[in-house]
């Protein structure tokens, strides 16, 4: 697998998440071959579920809060995650509050924003999201925005972000620190 990863990397540029689905496919055509599961693979199986964050998506607030309700009533999902960036920011940072102040003690939001946003405005919204209860925040600013201070949104980007905010049912809040760093390239 790892030669077959190097390939893919030498003939296709970035493209993540298309190399991902291959290499699942790859590991899903062995496993079906040797007649294993693919959890056998890797090394064994090491929990029976995964919680998984339900993408919600830039829906009106009353839409988002329904299927939310749903998912939640289910038992299907604690974790959402919805898209930000298409709509001017006060509106889309409103609707953002609206569906956080009805899901508030029930579930964990989670934004992307799209690297929609240049320094001032994430500087002005951020806070917002964060005092709403949004706990993870991701790509505010567009990858190539390199010209921010240190500690300024610019050095942000392209980085999910925890917020100190975090849901009743959550036992510990992560500080507003990257997660992880996506790749500039």
């Amino acid at each position: 697998m790892p030669a077959l990863r190097a390939t893919m990397d030498r003939l296709v540029a970035e493209n993540r998440f298309a190399k991902a689905a291959v290499e699942v496919a790859l590991f899903d055509a062995w496993g079906r071959t040797v007649g294993l599961p693919v959890y056998a693979l890797l090394g064994g199986l090491a929990q029976d579920r995964v919680p998984v964050t339900w993408a919600l998506g830039a829906a009106r607030p009353d839409e988002i809060i329904e299927e939310a309700t749903g998912k939640l009533d289910a038992g299907k999902h604690a974790s959402f995650k919805l898209k930000m960036g298409s709509q001017d920011p006060e509106a889309d940072v409103e609707r953002i509050e609206k569906v956080a102040s009805a899901l508030a003690s029930r579930a964990s939001l989670r934004m992307d924003i799209n690297a929609a946003w240049d320094e001032l405005t994430a500087t002005r919204y951020l806070p917002r999201l964060q005092a709403a209860g949004v706990e993870l925040i991701e790509q505010p600013l567009p990858a190539w925005d390199t010209t921010g201070r240190p500690g300024s949104p610019s050095s942000w980007r392209s980085r999910s972000w925890r917020t100190r905010a975090c849901a009743a049912n959550r036992t510990r809040c992560a500080s507003s620190r990257p997660t992880r760093r996506t790749s500039s390239r």
